[in-house]
């Protein structure tokens, strides 16, 4: 590359006549990530505005420790996948143009998760648990 282009990359038009640097393709990513939210609980959800008036090309959902639990240290990072439930799945995610909605079911069952020392199922409990919404776009 010429002067000013490090870490640029590189266009060539159809014909091939002329070239247009631009920025690292890196740099066309937008994250964003939700306050601290609380776990929902049995039949409630927690939205998460994500202001990208499109859809993210990926959303996810993570719980976030917040009291030393079962192996875990406050901080630590669990998929909401994690948590099971007897009587079906225990959380959904779904994402619009404008949200993000973590749901938790309504039909009951017990909520629990694998101690982390252990390896043990043990009752997964909301109150010692936040929830971190997270988007990114590509474009």
């Amino acid at each position: 590359p010429g002067t000013g282009n490090a870490g640029k990359i590189a266009t060539v038009n159809v014909d091939g006549t002329a070239v247009t640097w631009s920025t690292n393709p890196a740099s066309r990513v937008q994250v964003k990530q939700s306050t601290v939210l609380s776990v929902p609980t049995s039949g409630t959800f927690v939205e998460y505005a994500h202001e990208l008036a499109v859809m993210p090309t990926t959303f996810e959902a993570r719980l976030v420790c917040t009291v030393v639990n079962n192996g875990f240290a406050i901080g630590d990072n669990i998929p909401y996948t994690s948590v099971t439930n007897n009587a079906g799945p225990t959380f959904q995610l779904a994402a619009d143009i404008t949200k993000v909605t973590l749901v938790q079911n309504s039909s009951g069952g017990t909520r629990e998760f694998f101690n982390r020392s252990t390896g043990a199922l043990v009752p997964f409990n909301p109150a010692e648990w936040s929830v971190r919404i997270q988007v990114t776009l590509v474009t």
